[in-house]
């Protein structure tokens, strides 16, 4: 090592000291290069250094030790009972001969201290009533901070057992880092619980809360039914007859198209979820188109059932009708039968407003809700169903009459238009 190195690191401790002649101490610097760490050793054995390094390794004794790590600027100075106190480190092994060894390039191993210099070091600690152990962590922890300055005297190895037990200036950092990201581990895991417990729950009460709906919609329309079944026993009702519209059929007038002052009447009973009604529909929109002057067209609800969803579309048909809109919507739902049919719940409920804002595009979605919940939609559905089954003999869909004459479509086949063309001719013939 350069003889003014040192100087100049211990002159940093007292920087009023101006350089004198320097003395000899015989106490060499054992120096290590521990991963991220200069350690840097102080040793005694009073004797000259040269002949300490090359024959009384194992006679000396290690003062302490210092630890400096460039990265964090922090060091530490330990004794052997502080060292063996707070890591469990034995220091003196560091200075035995399967631990200690000369540096390739090292030919001069004294270290040099200007003697004023290390006077006014001395000094400085006495006044401040410090020990010899200060001292030598002043110029142990300078020497570490500095040793790539200089050149290493004595090098030694450290136990591999040793070294994990070694302070780490990084260890509160790395701790923060993994306390830090444990947290934000533990709350993301916490907020993703309580999101996933949210949409959960939500889920959950949204579909029990549409099972409830589902529940309460069959039960009113059940109520209905049986309201309205001892109306209509006791009532006379032709099956070509219009019916007025009264508090038994939820004040509701019959759907009707075509020509009012018509001889003929065509009654159809239909379920909008019945595969039956939507292939025959095309047929009596054709028929429609060719006898609406001469013909007035008649529809009523007769929802089956085992058909889950053929009382909501009902309804559906029905809140569109007290806006103007049931024949269209009648087409809509027996066009796209099978886009809403699979459907229930909240989501059946979206797709059939979707479909009746697509027919009127002005219209208020609130008021066609409430109108689908509204008694007289309820009443109108059981009227007609109770209409078909106790008084016209309706036992399937669609049941078509022709002025009171059910027109056989069960066994039509292919024929069902011929059908119902020539019933209509032959009463518009009488």
């Amino acid at each position: 090592m350069a003889r003014n190195t040192y100087y100049e690191i211990l002159k940093n401790l007292a920087p009023e000291s101006t350089g004198n002649q320097p003395i000899e101490v015989s106490m060499p610097l054992l120096y290590y290069h521990l991963g991220k760490y200069h350690v840097i050793s102080l040793v005694t054995g009073g004797q000259h250094d040269v002949k300490f390094a090359h024959k009384n390794r194992d006679a000396g004794r290690i003062l302490g030790i210092a630890f400096y790590h460039p990265e964090d600027n922090t060091g530490e100075y330990l004794t052997l009972a502080r060292a063996k106190e707070k890591y469990g480190l034995d220091l003196s092994k560091l200075a035995n001969r399967d631990s200690a060894r000369l540096s390739q390039n090292d030919g001069d191993d004294k270290v040099i201290l200007p003697n004023k210099l290390k006077q006014d070091i001395a000094e400085r600690f006495i006044k401040r009533r410090a020990s010899l152990e200060e001292y030598n962590s002043h110029v142990m922890l300078a020497a570490a901070q500095h040793v790539d300055e200089g050149k290493r005297y004595l090098c030694f190895k450290l136990n591999p057992d040793d070294v994990p037990r070694l302070p780490d200036p990084q260890r509160h950092r790395l701790l923060m880092y993994r306390v830090v990201v444990f947290f934000l581990a533990l709350a993301l895991a916490i907020i993703g619980f309580s999101f996933s417990n949210y949409y959960s729950i939500t889920h959950t009460l949204q579909r029990e809360n549409a099972a409830l709906r589902a529940e309460m919609s069959d039960y009113r329309y059940k109520s209905a039914v049986q309201t309205t079944r001892k109306y209509i026993e006791e009532g006379e009702y032709k099956k070509n007859s219009i019916i007025a519209a009264d508090t038994h059929n939820g004040m509701t007038e019959e759907h009707t198209r075509g020509n009012k002052e018509a001889r003929v009447t065509v009654i159809t009973y239909v379920d909008f979820q019945c595969p039956g009604c939507a292939s025959v529909w095309p047929i009596l929109q054709q028929v429609y188109q060719e006898y609406s002057d001469r013909v007035l067209f008649v529809q009523r609800n007769y929802p089956l059932s085992f058909h889950e969803n053929a009382v909501i579309a009902a309804r559906s048909a029905e809140a569109a009708a007290i806006g103007g809109y049931y024949w269209e919507m009648s087409d809509a739902l027996f066009t796209y039968q099978n886009s809403w049919s699979g459907y229930s719940g909240d989501n059946l409920l979206r797709v059939l407003n979707d479909m009746y804002k697509r027919i009127n595009p002005n219209a208020d979605i609130t008021t066609f809700d409430n109108a689908m919940e509204s008694d007289s939609v309820y009443d109108k559905i059981a009227f007609d169903y109770n209409l078909g089954y106790l008084k016209h003999d309706v036992e399937y869909t669609p049941t078509i009459y022709v002025n009171g004459e059910k027109v056989d479509i069960e066994n039509g086949g292919d024929n069902i238009y011929e059908l119902i063309v020539a019933k209509i001719k032959a009463h518009l013939s009488e």
